[in-house]
């Protein structure tokens, strides 16, 4: 609701529910927390998509993702304009070019204290906060919607946030 013109209107809201649980099952008291975990991850990479362009910038996404890893335990890099040039990366800069903003790119780990394999899982979503594709190629109706080309870099932002609480025991980027 922090979005809308009229915080006055808002809809009727769930403030609490009660789950009994039997105390024979404790596998459920687990399965309960790994659900919340989830949830509020599903919840956290909603709230970005929500945020219009004009509010969550290349620079806001990546500091939000990099407070959450603060929270969360994991470690973050940001790469900035400069050193995505040094990388090469000329797709993802030339994409910027058609913003007053400069790029970002966070790249979130995840060490587990006791890896089970020397596998190592890379998730990768994209990040760019709106993309319009240039005037010329795409229509105007359905330009807000735009904003939702970071949807990849949100649910992978989210879902780091729940694997740093659920501690798997891999390795993740």
């Amino acid at each position: 609701d922090e979005l809308k013109t009229d915080q006055t209107k808002k809809g009727k809201r769930l403030e609490s529910f009660t789950l009994l649980l039997d105390e024979s099952a404790p596998e459920l008291e687990a399965a309960v927390e790994r659900g919340r975990v989830i949830a509020e991850a599903q919840n956290f990479a909603r709230d970005l998509v929500n945020q219009p362009a004009n509010l969550l910038t290349p620079q806001r996404l990546a500091d939000y993702a990099s407070t959450m890893a603060g929270e969360a335990g994991l470690s973050v890099d940001v790469l900035d304009e400069n050193q995505m040039r040094e990388l090469g990366m000329g797709s993802l800069l030339g994409v910027a070019q058609g913003s007053d903003n400069p790029p970002t790119l966070t790249i979130l780990r995840y060490e587990p204290s006791s890896p089970k394999s020397a596998d190592h899982l890379a998730l990768v979503g994209k990040g760019v906060t709106f993309d319009t594709g240039g005037v010329s190629i795409k229509p105007a109706d359905g330009m807000e919607k735009m904003k939702y080309d970071m949807g990849g870099a949100a649910a992978v932002i989210g879902a780091m946030r729940a694997i740093a609480r659920l501690k798997p025991p891999v390795r993740v980027t």
